[in-house]
């Protein structure tokens, strides 16, 4: 069942007055389960906004799948994408500033001349990315798998870990 089809049964059944809530537990999980439902659509809006204007700074897109994205030039500064799919994404020109990159995934990611400046890449896998040009100054690379990146210059970011190209 969706998300869209249990929220407006559940609104219909409210407000013809066909659901009785009895009990504080009842309306206690009824209150709750509506939360979700309003939270969970409201996450979806932030990737419709990206997709539709290539714009969504300070966006929720934690553990979005933007496999082969073309995000060229978008505006992501300060986004969360922790645990974010962006495996072979175009993030050229793209300005990803003090975005939140925990855990997410950029294998063959074409970031070239893209703005990571404060971006916290802490854990995230960079495998074979292409970063000729990438503005990387304060950004956090702690424990991230750099392994084959292209043109990454890492002078001024902080705990660059080892890059192996085996």
């Amino acid at each position: 069942m969706s998300k869209i089809f249990l929220y407006r049964y559940l609104q219909s059944h409210i407000l013809n007055h066909q659901v009785i809530i009895r009990g504080p537990m009842l309306r206690y999980i009824f209150l709750s389960v509506m939360a979700l439902l309003l939270l969970s659509a409201c996450g979806g809006n932030d990737l419709a906004k990206l997709n539709e204007t290539n714009r969504c700074p300070k966006c929720d897109l934690r553990g979005a799948d933007l496999t082969g994205a073309n995000l060229s030039g978008a505006n992501l500064s300060g986004a969360n994408l922790s645990g974010a799919n962006l495996t072979k994404a175009d993030l050229q020109w793209a300005d990803l500033s003090e975005a939140n990159l925990v855990g997410a995934y950029l294998i063959d990611a074409y970031l070239i001349d893209a703005n990571l400046a404060g971006a916290n890449l802490t854990g995230a896998d960079l495998d074979r990315a292409d970063l000729q040009g990438a503005k990387l100054v304060g950004g956090k690379q702690e424990g991230a798998i750099l392994d084959c990146v292209i043109g990454a210059d890492f002078a001024n970011a902080l705990n660059v870990p080892d890059i192996n190209c085996d």
